[in-house]
Protein backbone atom coordinates (compact mmCIF):
# COMPACT_ATOMS: atom_id res chain seq x y z
CA UNK A 1 0.00 0.00 0.00
CA UNK A 2 0.99 3.63 -0.83
CA UNK A 3 0.05 7.02 -0.82
CA UNK A 4 -2.45 6.19 -4.39
CA UNK A 5 -4.68 4.01 -1.96
CA UNK A 6 -5.71 6.83 0.00
CA UNK A 7 -7.50 8.95 -2.43
CA UNK A 8 -9.42 5.91 -3.52
CA UNK A 9 -10.50 5.09 -0.07
CA UNK A 10 -12.02 8.89 -0.33
CA UNK A 11 -9.33 9.89 2.99
CA UNK A 12 -7.11 12.28 0.70
CA UNK A 13 -7.46 15.57 2.09
CA UNK A 14 -4.71 17.11 -0.32
CA UNK A 15 -2.22 18.82 1.71
CA UNK A 16 0.37 17.64 -0.09
CA UNK A 17 2.86 16.29 2.84
CA UNK A 18 3.26 13.36 0.85
CA UNK A 19 5.30 15.20 -1.83
CA UNK A 20 7.44 16.43 0.25
CA UNK A 21 8.86 13.23 1.93
CA UNK A 22 9.34 11.51 -0.91
CA UNK A 23 12.89 10.63 -1.72
CA UNK A 24 12.42 9.89 -5.23
CA UNK A 25 10.20 12.83 -5.85
CA UNK A 26 7.48 9.85 -7.20
CA UNK A 27 4.70 11.79 -5.72
CA UNK A 28 2.98 14.77 -7.61
CA UNK A 29 -0.69 16.32 -6.93
CA UNK A 30 -3.25 17.13 -9.57
CA UNK A 31 -6.27 18.97 -9.59
CA UNK A 32 -9.70 18.02 -9.43
CA UNK A 33 -13.31 19.51 -9.18
CA UNK A 34 -13.13 18.56 -5.13
CA UNK A 35 -9.66 18.61 -4.03
CA UNK A 36 -6.04 17.94 -4.81
CA UNK A 37 -4.66 14.65 -5.44
CA UNK A 38 -1.49 12.40 -4.97
CA UNK A 39 -0.26 10.80 -8.24
CA UNK A 40 2.34 8.29 -7.85
CA UNK A 41 4.73 7.30 -10.75
CA UNK A 42 4.94 3.75 -10.15
CA UNK A 43 8.45 3.26 -11.58
CA UNK A 44 10.06 6.08 -9.38
CA UNK A 45 8.41 4.73 -5.96
CA UNK A 46 10.44 2.41 -4.09
CA UNK A 47 7.82 1.15 -2.30
CA UNK A 48 9.44 3.31 1.48
CA UNK A 49 6.09 3.99 3.03
CA UNK A 50 7.45 7.15 4.08
CA UNK A 51 4.13 8.93 2.97
CA UNK A 52 1.56 6.84 4.54
CA UNK A 53 4.08 7.63 7.90
CA UNK A 54 2.90 11.41 7.81
CA UNK A 55 -0.59 11.28 6.19
CA UNK A 56 -3.25 12.53 7.93
CA UNK A 57 -6.10 10.04 5.63
CA UNK A 58 -3.95 6.79 6.52
CA UNK A 59 -3.93 8.15 10.57
CA UNK A 60 -7.82 8.19 9.74
CA UNK A 61 -7.97 5.18 8.02
CA UNK A 62 -5.96 2.57 10.91
CA UNK A 63 -7.95 4.28 13.03
CA UNK A 64 -11.60 3.62 11.21
CA UNK A 65 -10.45 -0.48 10.20
CA UNK A 66 -8.84 -1.14 13.68
CA UNK A 67 -12.30 0.52 15.57
CA UNK A 68 -9.94 3.17 17.31
CA UNK A 69 -11.40 6.62 18.51
CA UNK A 70 -10.78 9.22 15.99
CA UNK A 71 -10.16 11.76 18.51
CA UNK A 72 -6.59 10.12 19.10
CA UNK A 73 -3.80 12.46 18.75
CA UNK A 74 -0.51 12.52 19.35
CA UNK A 75 1.63 15.96 20.11
CA UNK A 76 5.09 15.46 19.92
CA UNK A 77 5.66 19.03 21.74
CA UNK A 78 5.10 19.42 25.63
CA UNK A 79 1.52 20.41 26.20
CA UNK A 80 -0.50 22.26 29.19
CA UNK A 81 -3.62 22.85 29.96
CA UNK A 82 -5.01 24.90 27.01
CA UNK A 83 -5.75 28.95 27.64
CA UNK A 84 -8.73 30.20 25.88
CA UNK A 85 -8.89 33.89 24.79
CA UNK A 86 -10.40 36.49 22.92
CA UNK A 87 -8.28 38.61 20.66
CA UNK A 88 -7.64 41.07 18.04
CA UNK A 89 -5.43 43.15 16.05
CA UNK A 90 -4.87 46.66 17.39
CA UNK A 91 -4.48 47.82 13.61
CA UNK A 92 -8.47 48.41 12.65
CA UNK A 93 -7.23 48.53 9.22
CA UNK A 94 -6.17 45.08 9.36
CA UNK A 95 -8.59 43.84 11.70
CA UNK A 96 -11.30 45.07 8.93
CA UNK A 97 -9.86 43.45 5.80
CA UNK A 98 -8.94 40.15 7.83
CA UNK A 99 -11.73 37.00 8.12
CA UNK A 100 -11.85 37.34 12.03
CA UNK A 101 -10.30 40.02 14.17
CA UNK A 102 -6.72 39.74 12.19
CA UNK A 103 -5.01 37.93 14.80
CA UNK A 104 -2.62 35.39 12.90
CA UNK A 105 -1.26 38.36 10.77
CA UNK A 106 -0.67 40.71 13.45
CA UNK A 107 0.70 37.62 15.70
CA UNK A 108 3.12 36.87 12.34
CA UNK A 109 4.27 40.79 11.62
CA UNK A 110 5.48 41.31 15.58
CA UNK A 111 7.49 37.71 15.08
CA UNK A 112 9.41 38.37 12.00
CA UNK A 113 9.90 41.99 13.31
CA UNK A 114 11.39 40.83 16.50
CA UNK A 115 13.39 38.29 14.45
CA UNK A 116 11.89 34.91 16.56
CA UNK A 117 10.83 33.67 12.79
CA UNK A 118 12.62 34.13 9.74
CA UNK A 119 9.14 33.90 8.23
CA UNK A 120 6.05 31.42 7.46
CA UNK A 121 4.46 29.56 5.05
CA UNK A 122 1.22 30.18 4.32
CA UNK A 123 -1.05 30.78 0.58
CA UNK A 124 -0.69 33.23 -1.41
CA UNK A 125 -2.81 33.69 -4.79
CA UNK A 126 -1.15 31.88 -7.83
CA UNK A 127 -0.31 34.85 -10.18
CA UNK A 128 -1.31 33.17 -13.34
CA UNK A 129 -4.52 31.94 -11.70
CA UNK A 130 -6.63 33.99 -9.51
CA UNK A 131 -8.54 31.37 -8.54
CA UNK A 132 -5.94 29.11 -7.33
CA UNK A 133 -3.59 28.97 -4.53
CA UNK A 134 0.48 28.28 -3.75
CA UNK A 135 1.44 27.32 -0.67
CA UNK A 136 4.72 29.72 -0.35
CA UNK A 137 7.32 31.16 2.11
CA UNK A 138 6.91 34.87 3.07
CA UNK A 139 9.51 36.92 4.73
CA UNK A 140 8.33 40.33 5.11
CA UNK A 141 5.65 42.41 6.86
CA UNK A 142 3.97 43.37 4.01
CA UNK A 143 3.85 39.79 2.56
CA UNK A 144 2.46 39.08 5.75
CA UNK A 145 -0.76 41.44 5.12
CA UNK A 146 -0.96 40.31 1.72
CA UNK A 147 -2.15 36.55 2.56
CA UNK A 148 -4.67 38.01 5.52
CA UNK A 149 -8.15 36.48 4.91
CA UNK A 150 -9.90 32.95 4.12
CA UNK A 151 -9.65 30.45 1.22
CA UNK A 152 -12.92 28.73 1.02
CA UNK A 153 -10.89 26.77 -1.90
CA UNK A 154 -8.76 23.77 -1.79
CA UNK A 155 -5.01 24.45 -1.62
CA UNK A 156 -2.11 22.74 -0.59
CA UNK A 157 -0.67 24.08 2.31
CA UNK A 158 2.18 21.77 2.45
CA UNK A 159 3.63 21.85 -0.72
CA UNK A 160 5.77 24.94 0.44
CA UNK A 161 7.58 23.39 3.29
CA UNK A 162 9.64 21.61 0.68
CA UNK A 163 11.33 24.81 0.78
CA UNK A 164 12.51 24.50 4.19
CA UNK A 165 14.58 21.43 3.67
CA UNK A 166 17.17 23.15 1.92
CA UNK A 167 17.69 26.81 3.77
CA UNK A 168 18.50 27.83 7.43
CA UNK A 169 15.80 29.23 9.89
CA UNK A 170 12.68 29.44 11.86
CA UNK A 171 9.11 29.62 10.11
CA UNK A 172 5.76 29.45 11.44
CA UNK A 173 3.16 26.92 9.24
CA UNK A 174 -0.46 28.05 9.20
CA UNK A 175 -3.10 25.96 7.74
CA UNK A 176 -6.34 23.79 8.30
CA UNK A 177 -6.02 20.90 11.54
CA UNK A 178 -5.76 18.25 8.48
CA UNK A 179 -2.27 20.34 7.10
CA UNK A 180 -1.10 20.98 10.50
CA UNK A 181 -0.98 17.45 11.60
CA UNK A 182 0.39 16.45 8.11
CA UNK A 183 3.35 19.06 9.34
CA UNK A 184 3.33 17.60 13.18
CA UNK A 185 3.68 14.48 11.80
CA UNK A 186 6.80 15.48 9.05
CA UNK A 187 8.54 17.32 12.22
CA UNK A 188 8.41 13.74 13.72
CA UNK A 189 9.86 11.32 11.18
CA UNK A 190 12.24 14.36 9.15
CA UNK A 191 14.98 15.37 11.27
CA UNK A 192 15.15 18.27 8.43
CA UNK A 193 12.34 19.76 9.79
CA UNK A 194 12.56 19.43 13.54
CA UNK A 195 13.95 22.70 14.37
CA UNK A 196 13.14 24.56 11.34
CA UNK A 197 8.70 24.75 11.90
CA UNK A 198 9.17 25.80 15.85
CA UNK A 199 5.15 26.97 15.60
CA UNK A 200 2.45 25.41 14.08
CA UNK A 201 -1.12 27.60 14.21
CA UNK A 202 -4.30 25.95 12.62
CA UNK A 203 -7.46 27.42 11.64
CA UNK A 204 -11.26 26.50 12.96
CA UNK A 205 -11.87 24.33 10.25
CA UNK A 206 -15.78 22.57 9.74
CA UNK A 207 -14.38 21.71 5.74
CA UNK A 208 -12.94 22.60 3.00
CA UNK A 209 -15.75 23.58 0.18
CA UNK A 210 -14.57 22.12 -2.99
CA UNK A 211 -13.78 23.65 -6.23
CA UNK A 212 -16.79 23.19 -7.70
CA UNK A 213 -18.90 25.30 -4.82
CA UNK A 214 -16.71 28.30 -6.18
CA UNK A 215 -17.53 27.71 -9.99
CA UNK A 216 -21.08 27.18 -8.62
CA UNK A 217 -21.25 30.90 -7.52
CA UNK A 218 -19.22 32.18 -10.79
CA UNK A 219 -22.35 30.70 -12.52
CA UNK A 220 -25.26 31.60 -10.69
CA UNK A 221 -23.85 35.30 -11.50
CA UNK A 222 -22.55 34.73 -15.21
CA UNK A 223 -18.92 35.57 -13.91
CA UNK A 224 -16.48 34.36 -16.44
CA UNK A 225 -13.13 32.54 -15.46
CA UNK A 226 -11.54 35.50 -18.00
CA UNK A 227 -13.01 38.32 -16.05
CA UNK A 228 -11.25 37.60 -12.43
CA UNK A 229 -8.67 39.06 -11.23
CA UNK A 230 -9.09 37.74 -7.29
CA UNK A 231 -11.47 36.61 -5.17
CA UNK A 232 -11.75 37.91 -1.73
CA UNK A 233 -13.78 34.90 0.33
CA UNK A 234 -13.90 37.24 3.55
CA UNK A 235 -13.00 40.80 4.27
CA UNK A 236 -14.29 44.17 4.68
CA UNK A 237 -15.81 44.03 8.13
CA UNK A 238 -17.20 41.01 10.10
CA UNK A 239 -18.52 39.06 9.23
CA UNK A 240 -17.13 40.12 6.29
CA UNK A 241 -18.36 39.75 2.31
CA UNK A 242 -17.44 38.09 -0.70
CA UNK A 243 -16.08 39.73 -3.64
CA UNK A 244 -14.99 38.57 -7.07
CA UNK A 245 -12.69 41.55 -8.26
CA UNK A 246 -12.44 42.07 -12.37
CA UNK A 247 -8.96 42.87 -14.04
CA UNK A 248 -10.43 46.29 -14.48
CA UNK A 249 -10.45 46.58 -10.79
CA UNK A 250 -14.29 46.45 -10.75
CA UNK A 251 -15.93 44.45 -8.54
CA UNK A 252 -17.90 42.00 -10.56
CA UNK A 253 -19.48 40.34 -7.48
CA UNK A 254 -20.17 41.58 -3.89
CA UNK A 255 -22.40 39.41 -1.51
CA UNK A 256 -23.06 38.76 2.61
CA UNK A 257 -20.31 36.05 3.59
CA UNK A 258 -22.66 34.39 5.36
CA UNK A 259 -25.42 33.91 2.20
CA UNK A 260 -22.66 32.75 0.16
CA UNK A 261 -21.19 30.27 2.43
CA UNK A 262 -25.07 28.79 3.23
CA UNK A 263 -26.16 28.50 -0.11
CA UNK A 264 -23.11 27.01 -1.91
CA UNK A 265 -19.72 26.60 -0.19
CA UNK A 266 -21.19 25.00 2.67
CA UNK A 267 -23.14 22.26 0.30
CA UNK A 268 -19.83 21.19 -1.26
CA UNK A 269 -18.08 18.97 1.43
CA UNK A 270 -15.75 16.00 0.08
CA UNK A 271 -15.86 12.70 1.86
CA UNK A 272 -13.04 13.19 3.75
CA UNK A 273 -14.13 16.24 5.69
CA UNK A 274 -17.25 14.40 7.12
CA UNK A 275 -14.92 11.92 8.66
CA UNK A 276 -12.97 14.65 10.49
CA UNK A 277 -13.46 14.76 14.26
CA UNK A 278 -10.48 17.30 14.74
CA UNK A 279 -12.15 20.96 13.64
CA UNK A 280 -10.08 22.67 16.32
CA UNK A 281 -6.71 22.01 15.61
CA UNK A 282 -5.23 19.68 18.25
CA UNK A 283 -2.03 19.11 16.75
CA UNK A 284 -1.21 22.85 16.51
CA UNK A 285 0.39 24.89 19.30
CA UNK A 286 -2.04 27.81 18.40
CA UNK A 287 -5.77 27.66 16.94
CA UNK A 288 -7.51 30.50 16.05
CA UNK A 289 -11.56 31.09 14.76
CA UNK A 290 -14.42 33.58 14.43
CA UNK A 291 -15.42 34.02 18.10
CA UNK A 292 -19.21 33.62 17.35
CA UNK A 293 -21.46 34.77 19.76
CA UNK A 294 -19.30 37.25 21.84
CA UNK A 295 -20.07 41.03 21.25
CA UNK A 296 -18.09 43.35 19.13
CA UNK A 297 -19.91 46.77 18.88
CA UNK A 298 -16.98 47.28 16.34
CA UNK A 299 -18.17 45.21 13.65
CA UNK A 300 -14.10 44.34 13.04
CA UNK A 301 -14.33 40.89 14.07
CA UNK A 302 -12.99 39.39 17.12
CA UNK A 303 -10.50 35.90 17.19
CA UNK A 304 -11.24 32.82 19.04
CA UNK A 305 -8.06 31.64 20.20
CA UNK A 306 -6.69 28.52 21.97
CA UNK A 307 -3.16 28.28 23.17
CA UNK A 308 -2.51 24.59 23.18
CA UNK A 309 1.69 24.98 24.00
CA UNK A 310 3.87 26.89 26.37
CA UNK A 311 5.16 27.91 22.90
CA UNK A 312 2.36 29.06 21.68
CA UNK A 313 1.20 30.82 24.58
CA UNK A 314 5.01 32.54 24.85
CA UNK A 315 4.33 33.89 21.33
CA UNK A 316 1.01 35.42 22.03
CA UNK A 317 2.25 37.07 25.28
CA UNK A 318 5.13 38.56 22.97
CA UNK A 319 2.48 40.03 20.80
CA UNK A 320 0.27 41.38 23.70
CA UNK A 321 3.48 43.36 25.22
CA UNK A 322 4.66 44.86 21.61
CA UNK A 323 0.75 46.43 21.25
CA UNK A 324 -0.08 44.75 18.38
CA UNK A 325 -3.15 41.87 20.09
CA UNK A 326 -5.26 42.72 22.55
CA UNK A 327 -6.36 39.86 24.59
CA UNK A 328 -8.78 39.04 27.46
CA UNK A 329 -9.04 35.82 28.85
CA UNK A 330 -12.05 33.20 28.24
CA UNK A 331 -12.89 30.05 29.13
CA UNK A 332 -13.65 26.53 27.13
CA UNK A 333 -17.23 26.82 27.49
CA UNK A 334 -17.95 30.55 26.25
CA UNK A 335 -15.78 29.71 22.90
CA UNK A 336 -16.85 26.37 21.95
CA UNK A 337 -20.46 27.60 22.34
CA UNK A 338 -20.16 29.56 19.64
CA UNK A 339 -18.94 26.74 17.42
CA UNK A 340 -22.54 24.79 17.16
CA UNK A 341 -21.51 23.57 13.44
CA UNK A 342 -18.15 22.23 14.23
CA UNK A 343 -19.62 20.70 17.81
CA UNK A 344 -22.46 18.81 15.71
CA UNK A 345 -19.45 17.71 13.84
CA UNK A 346 -17.71 15.95 16.39
CA UNK A 347 -20.59 14.47 18.30
CA UNK A 348 -21.99 12.71 14.96
CA UNK A 349 -18.37 11.52 14.06
CA UNK A 350 -19.08 7.81 15.47
CA UNK A 351 -22.22 7.20 13.44
CA UNK A 352 -20.57 8.51 10.12
CA UNK A 353 -17.26 6.08 10.28
CA UNK A 354 -19.52 3.23 11.29
CA UNK A 355 -21.33 3.55 7.61
CA UNK A 356 -17.80 4.52 6.29
CA UNK A 357 -16.67 1.15 7.65
CA UNK A 358 -19.84 -0.71 6.58
CA UNK A 359 -19.32 -0.29 3.14
CA UNK A 360 -15.77 0.87 2.36
CA UNK A 361 -14.65 -2.73 2.02
CA UNK A 362 -18.18 -4.10 0.33
CA UNK A 363 -18.90 -1.64 -2.32
CA UNK A 364 -17.27 2.01 -2.14
CA UNK A 365 -19.90 3.30 -4.38
CA UNK A 366 -22.69 3.52 -1.59
CA UNK A 367 -20.27 5.41 0.83
CA UNK A 368 -21.98 8.74 0.10
CA UNK A 369 -25.66 7.23 -0.05
CA UNK A 370 -24.66 5.55 3.40
CA UNK A 371 -23.61 9.23 4.70
CA UNK A 372 -26.55 11.29 3.56
CA UNK A 373 -28.84 8.57 4.69
CA UNK A 374 -27.00 8.55 8.45
CA UNK A 375 -26.88 12.82 7.97
CA UNK A 376 -30.73 13.01 7.03
CA UNK A 377 -32.74 10.09 7.31
CA UNK A 378 -31.25 8.58 10.49
CA UNK A 379 -33.88 5.56 10.91
CA UNK A 380 -33.47 4.65 6.96
CA UNK A 381 -29.73 3.55 8.53
CA UNK A 382 -31.02 0.52 10.79
CA UNK A 383 -31.43 -1.63 7.43
CA UNK A 384 -28.19 -0.71 6.93
CA UNK A 385 -26.76 -1.63 9.98
CA UNK A 386 -28.40 -5.27 10.01
CA UNK A 387 -25.43 -5.99 7.92
CA UNK A 388 -22.88 -5.44 10.33
CA UNK A 389 -21.95 -8.69 10.95
CA UNK A 390 -21.86 -9.44 7.25
CA UNK A 391 -19.87 -6.93 6.04
CA UNK A 392 -17.37 -6.83 9.15
CA UNK A 393 -16.61 -10.56 8.46
CA UNK A 394 -16.01 -9.66 4.64
CA UNK A 395 -13.84 -6.47 6.42
CA UNK A 396 -11.88 -9.30 8.37
CA UNK A 397 -11.08 -11.42 4.82
CA UNK A 398 -10.14 -8.42 3.03
CA UNK A 399 -7.58 -7.58 5.77
CA UNK A 400 -6.11 -10.63 5.28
Amino acid sequence: MNIRAIPELGLCSGCGACTIICQNNAIYLKESVELNFPIVEKTSCIGCKKCLEICPGYDKYNRIIRNRSLDEYHISQKTYKSKYVIAYAMDNELRKQSASGGYITALLEVLIDKGIIDGAITLKQDLNNPLEYKSQIIRDIKSVKQTRGSRYYPASACVGLKELAHINGKFAFIGKPCEVQASRYLIRNSAKYKDKLPILISLFCHHTPTREGTFDILERFGIELEQIASIRYRGNGWPGMFQVIGKDKRILLMKQYREIWDKYLSRSMPLVCKLCSDPFGKYSDISVGDAWGFKDDSELGLSAVILRTSYGLGVHNISIQNKKISSVDSNEYDILRGQKPLLEKINGIDIIRDAYLLNYCANLDKIRKCIYIAQNEPRKLVKVLMASRALKKLLKTHKR
